[in-house]
């Protein structure tokens, strides 16, 4: 699929938290990673700030940024507050990046749009999980996604992570307040590096084939959730696609008895506008029992057995004992599989499986908040 080198322009909302616990370096920093990234934009992108404590306020409305000291000045006023009200920040955020543009740029040339949010603590607006989740698949189908960035340890990894994940972001756990500019530096780099925003997968599976679990393995590691489902079609929406980075989803699907050859069991599409990729996944049946062990591809067997390992320790830390028992007995299977050492990828990640499934019982909050991030990104 031929893409185009220019990038995009960026529509882009600061939702920052100012409530009582981030006083001191946290708020200061992200005051300065936030004029950071505004002083980086061009004319021909947006950008909007929305605070939340016990209050919303936003501080700077969506608009061209034309004016980059107008920006600077009123984050520099940024004040601390009082609880945290994350779900109406999110609200008003979203909002704000539905505010119509003053520039048409045409079909497949609109810009990406996101929401970088920085809190360090609990939401106390009453709101659950599922509340938040909904609201974040809203934003997926507007073309919104949520860059969710948590930092110490007293903040809702388990929440940030799902609407991350929901909306087609990503999460990430900041162990120091000095790392929020370059973080806010380094999203804005990641947003213009995007060629295709609001893609789509499209699974079509074929007469009697049946999906039984589907997962993000690259760059990022989580169970996708979010899938429309008509008959045996299933669509979801998937993160932007950026210029030199691959997507990786793995499946597990069931086929029924077929006549011995070829035969195609699903057909897999990615849209984006007008753009479409489509790819058919061809099972070859035969009767020779000879054949039946002759594995061809260990890496799409083992990638899901250790991204399906991963999600399950993540859960297990979160407290499910039963998906920590599975991630131990599979990581000892992955172990003792010879392809799976033998694959750098797939080795690499049993390393970090093991490191954190060794100590989670000994673990602090925010150490398991890492292990949760060391599991979640995949490192190049």
């Amino acid at each position: 699929m031929a893409v185009a080198t220019e990038s995009l322009p960026v529509n882009v909302c600061l939702l920052i938290d100012k409530s009582g616990s981030m006083a001191g370096k946290k708020l200061d920093n992200a005051k300065r990673g936030a004029i950071k990234l505004v002083n980086q934009l061009e004319s021909k992108d947006y950008a909007g700030v929305v605070t939340f404590e016990s209050k919303v306020d936003v501080v700077v409305p969506g608009q061209h940024v034309t004016d980059s000291s107008m920006f600077e000045s009123k984050i520099r006023h940024i004040k601390l507050g009082g609880t945290t009200e994350m779900y109406r920040g999110l609200k008003t955020a979203f909002a704000e990046l539905r505010r119509p543009l003053q520039t048409y740029y045409g079909a497949g040339k609109e810009p990406v749009r996101r929401i970088i949010l920085l809190s360090d603590g609990q939401p106390t607006d009453g709101r659950s999980e599922s509340e938040y989740r909904k609201l974040a698949r809203e934003m997926r189908e507007m073309g919104i996604s949520i860059t969710a960035l948590g930092i110490g340890a007293d903040y809702n990894e388990d929440l940030l992570s799902a609407i991350a994940e929901d909306s087609g972001g990503m999460w990430y756990h900041i162990a120091s307040p000095d790392q929020i500019p370059d973080i806010f530096s380094g999203e804005l780099t990641n947003m213009k590096t995007v060629v295709f925003s609001r893609p789509e997968l499209v699974l079509k599976l074929s007469h009697g084939v049946e999906l039984a679990d589907i997962y993000k393995s690259k760059p990022d590691v989580h169970r996708i959730s979010n899938v429309k489902q008509v008959n045996s079609e299933y669509k979801m929406p998937i993160s932007d696609i950026k210029a030199g980075e691959s997507q990786t989803i793995v499946a597990r699907i069931g086929v029924p008895p077929r006549p011995e050859g070829e035969c195609r069991v699903a057909k897999v599409e990615v849209k984006s506008g007008p753009f479409t990729k489509t790819e058919n996944v061809l099972v070859y049946y035969t009767s020779n029992e000879a054949l039946w062990g002759d594995e061809t591809d260990s890496y799409s067997r083992t990638l899901f057995a250790v991204t399906e390992t991963q999600i399950k320790a993540k859960n297990g830390i979160s407290g499910d004992r039963t998906a920590l028992k599975q991630a131990e007995t599979q990581l000892k299977t992955l172990i003792r599989d010879p392809e799976a050492t033998r694959i750098k990828d797939i080795a690499d990640r049993t390393v970090v499986l093991k490191e954190v499934l060794g100590k989670t019982a000994v673990m602090s909050e925010e150490e398991k908040k890492k292990a949760k991030s060391d599991l979640t990104i995949v490192k190049r």
